[in-house]
């Protein structure tokens, strides 16, 4: 889903998966996808799909299409053609339940605090359906919202790393210690 410009619900039907937004997550502000990474493990368990997607994979590996860019039209739809309908259900089910509530989440958070707009960023913030869904309901709260471009879209992982040069050219190192903290400040 995060930065490929795929979109599941174009191929495939997400209200046919196994995944549901509602119930999954809890309705504080925080984000945490661990409950749906769990349903789609389980999902997969449950429906023996692991045989299919290790076959899917060798295809995609044979066929040179397993580091192509969705964004490429030939190259997406040679590598649709190895998804079973099963699998891109599932797919689509999941950016649905995950797009849902990060939009519900988002909306809540900006009525809660008073924003005056919104401002989606990070890799998510390529993902066409959470574009679409987060617009929609922000025009219909009379929220102005922006996006940074596709290629502007980038994990946070490339921001961590930008941010983390200057400190490696001058050996300034974490200590051993070092605990993970969400609201650790840059700088």
């Amino acid at each position: 889903m995060k930065g490929t410009g795929f979109s599941p619900s174009i191929h495939a039907h997400p209200e046919a998966g196994a995944l549901a937004p509602e119930g999954i997550f809890d309705t504080r502000f925080d984000l945490s996808f661990s409950g749906i990474k769990t349903a789609v493990r389980r999902y997969v368990e449950l429906h023996n799909m692991h045989p299919t997607i290790e076959a899917r994979a060798a295809a995609l590996r044979a066929a040179n299409l397993i580091h192509a860019k969705p964004s490429n039209p030939e190259a997406l739809a040679a590598a649709l053609t190895l998804f079973d309908t099963e699998t891109l259900n599932l797919i689509a089910s999941f950016q649905a339940a995950v797009t849902q509530t990060l939009t519900r989440k988002t909306l809540a958070a900006a009525k809660h605090f008073g924003a005056r707009g919104l401002l989606v960023s990070g890799g998510v913030a390529a993902n066409s359906e959470l574009r679409r869904r987060l617009s929609a309901e922000a025009a219909r709260h009379h929220l102005p919202i922006a996006f940074p471009t596709i290629a502007l879209s980038t994990d946070n992982a490339a921001m961590i790393a930008a941010a983390a040069w200057p400190k490696f050219l001058a050996r300034q190192f974490a200590p051993d210690t070092l605990e993970p903290t969400p609201q650790l400040r840059l700088g």
